[in-house]
């Protein structure tokens, strides 16, 4: 429940940070002659640089409720398996009603492959909502309006073609 609206907001907000780095990252390369030559490429690397920051941060936080939801599961998946492991004492003490030795060997087995199992399930079902997050970001885009107005028509008498000469130089 939590894992899941959490993962999800998390990538939307890395794919949102994305951008900036990306866009700064290309001004930087396509205009590195005048960034150097006003002396501003200090400047442009630093912004770069909080853009990147901005980006690893809300990665950290991504990656660590990864983290915790393995915890979680290695976690229930643990418990699982001492009860199971458990399971033939407690039979035999006459704690819990007795089982066949093939069940109760299936089921020591196979509990340590449960946890696993439903958290390769969430992940999954996880993943294919964040996929669908870009889905949404380009339907979002779409449906923006344009940010520059059309550039205006030229008036009927403007020329269509033009020399430039230099004198004197």
């Amino acid at each position: 429940k939590y894992y899941r609206t959490s993962i999800r907001e998390f990538h939307r907000l890395v794919l949102t940070l994305t951008s900036p780095v990306f866009d700064q990252a290309g001004t930087m390369i396509a205009n590195q002659v005048v960034l150097r030559a006003y002396g501003e490429a200090s400047e442009a690397l630093e912004t770069l640089l909080r853009h990147l920051d901005r980006l690893q941060r809300a990665n950290f936080t991504k990656f660590s409720l990864s983290l915790w939801l393995a915890i979680r599961f290695q976690l229930v998946g643990a418990i699982i398996t001492v009860f199971n492991i458990c399971y033939p004492v407690l039979q035999y003490n006459g704690v819990v009603p007795r089982q066949s030795a093939g069940l109760v060997g299936f089921a020591m087995a196979y509990s340590a492959q449960l946890s696993n199992i439903l958290q390769q399930l969430i992940y999954n079902f996880s993943d294919v909502e964040m996929q669908l997050i870009s889905i949404e970001r380009l339907k979002r885009y779409a449906e923006e309006e344009e940010e520059l107005p059309p550039l205006p028509l030229l008036p009927a008498g403007w020329p269509r073609e033009g020399t430039l000469w230099f004198e004197a130089v």
